[in-house]
């Protein structure tokens, strides 16, 4: 089964706001200075930038596996052996950790001795 992250308007505006941030950084850089030696790395920058936060909006979902929970975000994926999970607190909000939620209210998923994540 495969379940889609909610979308949040706070992580929605933060998402909107970067991309115009690196647009115009990108249309900035390409007008001021143009194409040349100096100016390739920080547009390949923001090039890498936009499809890292592409990716995460377009490819965060959680997925159940035989015996797997397997949350993926972009180009993190992890997978958490239904076993092993100890404990789930939902609502929660998690400003911090291994993150993989694109909203505020989300669970927390604790496996092994120490480890968690927030999906």
């Amino acid at each position: 089964m495969r379940f889609k992250s909610k979308n949040d308007p706070l992580f929605l505006f933060v998402f909107i706001c970067v991309h115009v941030l690196c647009i115009g950084l990108f249309l900035y850089i390409l007008v001021l200075a143009g194409l040349n030696k100096d100016t390739w790395w920080p547009l390949l920058l923001l090039i890498l930038m936009e499809l890292l936060f592409i990716s995460i909006q377009k490819f965060t979902y959680y997925e159940i596996k035989q015996n797997l929970l397997v949350a993926r975000s972009g180009p993190i994926k992890i997978s958490v052996k239904i076993a092993e999970i100890r404990s789930i607190k939902s609502p929660t909000t998690a400003w911090v950790g291994m993150r993989l939620a694109k909203s505020r209210n989300g669970m927390k998923v604790r496996y092994k001795s120490y480890s968690e994540i927030y999906i």
